[in-house]
C-alpha cells in the first residue's frame, strides 16, 4: 500500500487496507516521497500504527526527509544505503555511529516481530535474543502470509532511491514458473494482445506452459514491456514483472499459465453482474442450441458477459 510522504496514512489508504482484510492479503506499506518538504516520516510512522498497531513494523528509516534525501537507514540489513543526486544503484556501507543507537532499537522490534510469528524461531529468540538474517527473512515471510506483521519501507520514486531493495523483497525468480493473465485487447494488424503478471519464477520466449484453467498446451512466442501504445520485445521477465503476448492460442482473461510440475491457480479478478442483458426469442429448439453456443463462446472471451 503506497503512501504519500506529504500526506501519510489517507482515505484511499484506508480503503485499500480494507480490501486486503476482506481478501485475506498479505500488506506492505510503502512511504513514497520522501524528498517532498512536508514530509515527516515518523508522523506517517506513528499515524499507522494508531490505525493498524503493533503490527506495523519498518524495515528501514531515512536519516533525513525533504529536498536533500539521499539516504537511509536499513535495520534488517543494519546497513546505510545512500544515493547519488541522480539516485539508481547505492552505496552501502556501515551505520554512522549517531545512528546506531535508534537502528538497534528497530533491529530488535524487528527480530522480535518475525519471531513471533514462527514457534522455532520464538525458541531461538529467547535462548539467544536475536536471529540471522535468513531466520529474519523466514518470520518476515511468515508474518506477511498471516497478516501478524506489516513492514514499512521508504522510497523516492521519482530519484530511484530505495526502489532497488524494495524489489529484492517481493518476487520470488526461483521459484516454478506461472503467468497469469489478467487482461486481453484487440489491436489493428496484430489480433489478440494478452496481458499478464508474472507470479513465480521466469518467463523466455519459447517457453512451452500449461493452461490450468482449460488444459491446454500453448507456447510463448515472443514476450513483451508495455507502456501504453509502445511495447518493447524482451527475452526474459521475472516474478513481479508485468508484460505481454501476442497471438496465444487458447488464453482467456483471468487464466493461469504454468511450466512443468507446477499446478498453480489464481482466482483474483471477480466480474460483476452486467447491467444489461439481451432477450432471445428463437424460432425452435434448434435455433436455442446455436444461439446458446455462440453465447457460450462470447463468454469464454468476455466473463461479464451474463448468459439469461
Amino acid at each position: 500500500i503506497l503512501l504519500n510522504g506529504q500526506y501519510g496514512v489517507e482515505v484511499g489508504t484506508q480503503n485499500h487496507f480494507r480490501y486486503t482484510e476482506k481478501l485475506n492479503k498479505p500488506v506492505i506499506f510503502l512511504v513514497n516521497q520522501l524528498d517532498n518538504e512536508k514530509c515527516d516520516y515518523d508522523n506517517i510512522l506513528e499515524q499507522l500504527k494508531e490505525a493498524y498497531g503493533s503490527k506495523v513494523v519498518p524495515i528501514q528509516y531515512p536519516i533525513a526527509t525533504g529536498p536533500g534525501f539521499n539516504a537511509l537507514i536499513d535495520v534488517l540489513l543494519m546497513k546505510k544505503y545512500s544515493w547519488k543526486p541522480e539516485g539508481g544503484a547505492p552505496t552501502i556501507e556501515d551505520i554512522p555511529a549517531e545512528e546506531m543507537d535508534k537502528a538497534m532499537e528497530m533491529h530488535k522490534a524487528l527480530v522480535e516481530a518475525a519471531a513471533e510469528n514462527d514457534e522455532n524461531l520464538m525458541e531461538k529468540f529467547f535462548e539467544q535474543d536475536s536471529l540471522s538474517e535468513d531466520e529474519m527473512r523466514e518470520g518476515i515471510r511468515k508474518g506477511l502470509i498471516a497478516r501478524g506483521m506489516f513492514p514499512v519501507f521508504c522510497v523516492c520514486g521519482g530519484k530511484d532511491m530505495g526502489v532497488r531493495r524494495l524489489m529484492e523483497m517481493a518476487p520470488d525468480s526461483n521459484g516454478p514458473e506461472s503467468l497469469y493473465f489478467f487482461k486481453t485487447s484487440v489491436e489493428p494488424h496484430i489480433g489478440e494482445v494478452s496481458y499478464f503478471k508474472v507470479m513465480s519464477g521466469k518467463v523466455h520466449e519459447g517457453d512451452d506452459l500449461l493452461n490450468a484453467d482449460r488444459g491446454s498446451k500453448e507456447r510463448i512466442a515472443q514476450i513483451y514491456v508495455v507502456a501504453g501504445g509502445n511495447r518493447v520485445k524482451v527475452e526474459e521477465l521475472q516474478a513481479g514483472d508485468i508484460g505481454a503476448a501476442v497471438k496465444l492460442k487458447d488464453v482467456k482473461t483471468g487464466n493461469t499459465l504454468n511450466g512443468k510440475d507446477c499446478d498453480y491457480k489464481f482466482n483474483f479478478i471477480k466480474y460483476p453482474n452486467s447491467k444489461y442483458t439481451r432477450a432471445i426469442k428463437p424460432v425452435n429448439e434448434a435455433d436455442v442450441e446455436k444461439m446458446m453456443s455462440i453465447l457460450n463462446r462470447m463468454r469464454e472471451e468476455d466473463p461479464t458477459w451474463v448468459i439469461e
